[in-house]
Protein backbone atom coordinates (compact mmCIF):
# COMPACT_ATOMS: atom_id res chain seq x y z
CA UNK A 1 0.00 0.00 0.00
CA UNK A 2 1.38 3.16 -1.61
CA UNK A 3 1.58 6.15 1.26
CA UNK A 4 0.87 9.39 -0.01
CA UNK A 5 2.25 12.86 0.66
CA UNK A 6 0.32 15.46 2.51
CA UNK A 7 1.04 19.20 0.49
CA UNK A 8 1.11 22.16 2.77
CA UNK A 9 3.36 24.18 4.50
CA UNK A 10 5.32 23.78 7.92
CA UNK A 11 4.85 26.10 10.61
CA UNK A 12 8.34 27.10 10.15
CA UNK A 13 7.95 28.41 6.77
CA UNK A 14 4.27 30.00 7.78
CA UNK A 15 6.30 32.25 10.90
CA UNK A 16 9.16 33.02 8.40
CA UNK A 17 6.52 34.07 5.51
CA UNK A 18 4.80 36.29 8.61
CA UNK A 19 8.15 37.67 9.68
CA UNK A 20 8.88 39.02 6.12
CA UNK A 21 5.14 40.29 5.72
CA UNK A 22 5.57 42.37 8.86
CA UNK A 23 9.20 43.76 7.73
CA UNK A 24 7.52 45.01 4.34
CA UNK A 25 4.29 47.06 6.42
CA UNK A 26 7.00 48.25 8.53
CA UNK A 27 8.82 49.49 5.41
CA UNK A 28 5.84 50.78 3.42
CA UNK A 29 5.27 52.40 6.91
CA UNK A 30 8.17 54.40 6.98
CA UNK A 31 8.33 55.62 3.70
CA UNK A 32 4.20 56.95 3.58
CA UNK A 33 5.38 58.62 7.26
CA UNK A 34 8.55 60.33 5.52
CA UNK A 35 6.69 61.44 2.38
CA UNK A 36 4.11 62.70 4.00
CA UNK A 37 6.89 64.73 6.28
CA UNK A 38 9.32 65.57 2.35
CA UNK A 39 5.73 66.81 1.32
CA UNK A 40 4.80 69.00 4.04
CA UNK A 41 7.65 70.62 4.88
CA UNK A 42 7.90 71.80 0.87
CA UNK A 43 4.48 72.92 1.48
CA UNK A 44 5.38 75.06 4.54
CA UNK A 45 8.59 75.99 2.16
CA UNK A 46 6.63 77.26 -0.77
CA UNK A 47 3.78 79.29 2.16
CA UNK A 48 6.79 80.76 3.45
CA UNK A 49 8.46 81.80 0.49
CA UNK A 50 5.24 83.25 -0.95
CA UNK A 51 4.77 85.06 2.52
CA UNK A 52 8.37 86.66 1.85
CA UNK A 53 7.76 87.86 -1.87
CA UNK A 54 4.42 90.01 -0.64
CA UNK A 55 6.28 90.86 2.43
CA UNK A 56 9.07 92.76 0.42
CA UNK A 57 6.38 94.04 -2.13
CA UNK A 58 4.81 96.01 0.68
CA UNK A 59 7.56 96.89 2.22
CA UNK A 60 9.02 98.68 -1.20
CA UNK A 61 5.85 100.28 -1.28
CA UNK A 62 5.97 101.89 1.99
CA UNK A 63 9.50 102.82 1.71
CA UNK A 64 8.10 104.45 -1.58
CA UNK A 65 7.16 107.00 0.51
CA UNK A 66 10.09 107.85 2.68
CA UNK A 67 10.85 111.48 2.57
CA UNK A 68 8.07 112.90 0.81
CA UNK A 69 7.88 116.48 2.46
CA UNK A 70 4.30 118.31 0.92
CA UNK A 71 4.94 121.86 -0.76
CA UNK A 72 4.27 124.40 2.85
CA UNK A 73 1.51 127.73 2.04
CA UNK A 74 5.19 129.18 1.80
CA UNK A 75 5.64 127.28 -1.14
CA UNK A 76 9.22 126.07 0.54
CA UNK A 77 9.90 122.02 0.22
CA UNK A 78 12.68 121.06 2.27
CA UNK A 79 14.70 118.85 0.79
CA UNK A 80 15.11 115.40 3.34
CA UNK A 81 18.90 114.21 4.62
CA UNK A 82 20.26 111.40 6.60
CA UNK A 83 19.97 110.40 9.14
CA UNK A 84 17.55 113.43 9.92
CA UNK A 85 14.26 111.92 7.59
CA UNK A 86 16.26 108.71 7.56
CA UNK A 87 17.90 106.28 10.15
CA UNK A 88 19.09 102.98 9.79
CA UNK A 89 19.29 101.03 13.06
CA UNK A 90 21.10 98.38 14.85
CA UNK A 91 20.21 96.19 18.29
CA UNK A 92 17.17 97.17 17.64
CA UNK A 93 14.46 95.65 20.44
CA UNK A 94 10.82 96.86 20.64
CA UNK A 95 10.24 98.89 23.61
CA UNK A 96 14.21 98.59 24.39
CA UNK A 97 17.30 100.33 22.81
CA UNK A 98 18.99 100.29 19.29
CA UNK A 99 22.20 102.24 18.05
CA UNK A 100 21.52 104.48 15.62
CA UNK A 101 24.10 104.54 12.45
CA UNK A 102 24.22 108.51 12.30
CA UNK A 103 27.42 108.74 10.11
CA UNK A 104 25.29 109.02 6.41
CA UNK A 105 26.66 107.00 3.60
CA UNK A 106 28.85 109.35 1.31
CA UNK A 107 29.62 106.46 -1.09
CA UNK A 108 29.23 102.55 -0.49
CA UNK A 109 26.75 100.84 1.77
CA UNK A 110 25.46 101.20 5.11
CA UNK A 111 24.71 97.81 6.55
CA UNK A 112 23.22 96.72 10.02
CA UNK A 113 24.88 94.21 12.12
CA UNK A 114 23.78 90.63 11.56
CA UNK A 115 21.92 88.36 13.79
CA UNK A 116 20.70 91.38 15.87
CA UNK A 117 17.16 93.32 15.55
CA UNK A 118 17.44 96.02 12.73
CA UNK A 119 15.05 98.77 12.23
CA UNK A 120 14.87 101.62 9.12
CA UNK A 121 13.10 105.04 10.17
CA UNK A 122 12.21 107.49 8.24
CA UNK A 123 9.42 110.66 8.01
CA UNK A 124 7.44 112.46 5.69
CA UNK A 125 5.15 115.83 5.91
CA UNK A 126 1.91 117.02 4.84
CA UNK A 127 0.74 119.98 3.47
CA UNK A 128 -0.15 121.77 7.36
CA UNK A 129 3.61 120.81 8.30
CA UNK A 130 2.64 117.72 10.50
CA UNK A 131 5.53 115.14 10.76
CA UNK A 132 4.12 111.00 9.83
CA UNK A 133 6.48 108.66 11.58
CA UNK A 134 7.07 105.48 9.78
CA UNK A 135 9.74 102.55 9.56
CA UNK A 136 10.57 98.73 9.60
CA UNK A 137 11.56 96.43 11.64
CA UNK A 138 12.94 93.10 11.71
CA UNK A 139 13.45 91.91 15.00
CA UNK A 140 16.34 89.08 15.12
CA UNK A 141 13.96 86.09 15.67
CA UNK A 142 12.59 86.80 11.68
CA UNK A 143 9.97 88.40 9.94
CA UNK A 144 8.92 91.89 9.32
CA UNK A 145 7.03 94.53 11.09
CA UNK A 146 5.72 98.23 9.49
CA UNK A 147 6.01 100.36 12.56
CA UNK A 148 5.08 103.63 13.67
CA UNK A 149 6.65 106.48 16.06
CA UNK A 150 6.11 110.15 16.93
CA UNK A 151 10.08 111.33 16.25
CA UNK A 152 13.12 109.97 14.98
CA UNK A 153 14.21 108.81 18.27
CA UNK A 154 13.71 104.73 19.03
CA UNK A 155 11.81 105.25 22.28
CA UNK A 156 8.06 104.98 21.38
CA UNK A 157 8.04 103.20 18.50
CA UNK A 158 5.61 100.17 18.01
CA UNK A 159 4.55 97.87 15.74
CA UNK A 160 1.45 98.56 13.26
CA UNK A 161 0.92 95.70 10.99
CA UNK A 162 3.45 92.31 10.01
CA UNK A 163 4.54 92.05 6.45
CA UNK A 164 6.62 88.69 7.10
CA UNK A 165 5.90 86.10 9.58
CA UNK A 166 9.03 84.80 11.64
CA UNK A 167 10.54 81.18 10.47
CA UNK A 168 8.07 78.43 11.46
CA UNK A 169 9.57 76.71 14.78
CA UNK A 170 10.70 72.84 14.51
CA UNK A 171 12.15 72.87 11.19
CA UNK A 172 15.99 73.28 10.74
CA UNK A 173 15.57 73.81 7.16
CA UNK A 174 13.24 76.93 7.55
CA UNK A 175 15.30 77.82 11.11
CA UNK A 176 16.67 81.14 9.03
CA UNK A 177 13.92 81.45 5.94
CA UNK A 178 11.98 85.11 6.46
CA UNK A 179 15.32 86.92 8.47
CA UNK A 180 15.74 90.06 7.13
CA UNK A 181 18.36 92.47 7.11
CA UNK A 182 18.82 96.47 5.67
CA UNK A 183 21.60 97.58 4.20
CA UNK A 184 21.34 101.73 2.52
CA UNK A 185 23.57 102.67 -0.16
CA UNK A 186 24.64 105.85 -1.75
CA UNK A 187 23.88 105.31 -5.74
CA UNK A 188 26.72 106.92 -7.90
CA UNK A 189 24.47 109.26 -10.37
CA UNK A 190 21.34 108.44 -8.81
CA UNK A 191 18.65 105.74 -9.01
CA UNK A 192 15.20 105.24 -10.81
CA UNK A 193 12.21 103.93 -8.94
CA UNK A 194 10.88 100.73 -11.87
CA UNK A 195 8.80 102.33 -13.95
CA UNK A 196 10.22 105.64 -14.36
CA UNK A 197 11.55 107.36 -17.01
CA UNK A 198 15.72 108.14 -16.50
CA UNK A 199 14.81 111.67 -17.73
CA UNK A 200 13.04 112.09 -14.20
CA UNK A 201 14.97 113.37 -11.27
CA UNK A 202 16.09 110.39 -9.12
CA UNK A 203 17.21 109.93 -5.72
CA UNK A 204 20.38 109.34 -4.13
CA UNK A 205 20.28 106.46 -1.79
CA UNK A 206 18.48 102.90 -2.29
CA UNK A 207 16.95 100.91 0.41
CA UNK A 208 17.95 96.84 -0.44
CA UNK A 209 16.19 94.31 1.87
CA UNK A 210 17.67 91.18 2.17
CA UNK A 211 16.00 87.80 3.19
CA UNK A 212 16.87 83.93 2.72
CA UNK A 213 14.13 82.02 1.37
CA UNK A 214 13.41 78.49 1.58
CA UNK A 215 13.70 77.12 -1.86
CA UNK A 216 17.52 75.94 -2.48
CA UNK A 217 18.58 78.35 0.69
CA UNK A 218 18.88 81.12 -2.12
CA UNK A 219 18.67 84.79 -0.48
CA UNK A 220 16.07 87.19 -2.09
CA UNK A 221 17.55 90.99 -2.38
CA UNK A 222 14.83 94.06 -3.06
CA UNK A 223 16.26 96.84 -3.80
CA UNK A 224 14.26 100.31 -3.25
CA UNK A 225 15.18 103.62 -4.80
CA UNK A 226 14.42 106.75 -2.15
CA UNK A 227 13.07 109.25 -4.80
CA UNK A 228 12.17 111.92 -2.31
CA UNK A 229 15.70 112.07 -1.72
CA UNK A 230 17.72 114.13 -3.80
Amino acid sequence: MSRRHQAGISMLELLIGMLLAMFAVMAMLSLSRTTSRVTALSRLGVQTDAQLATGLLAADKLLAQAGYFAVTASGSVPVPRYPDDLRLLQNATLGGSAQALLLAPASGTLVAQAGQGQALLWRSRDASGVFRYDGLYAPASGGLWRIHGSSMDWAGWAQAEQLLGAPPRGHDSLASAGVASFAVSRAAGGCQPFGVGSSASGGVYTVRISALAYSAGQRVDSHTCLMNFQ
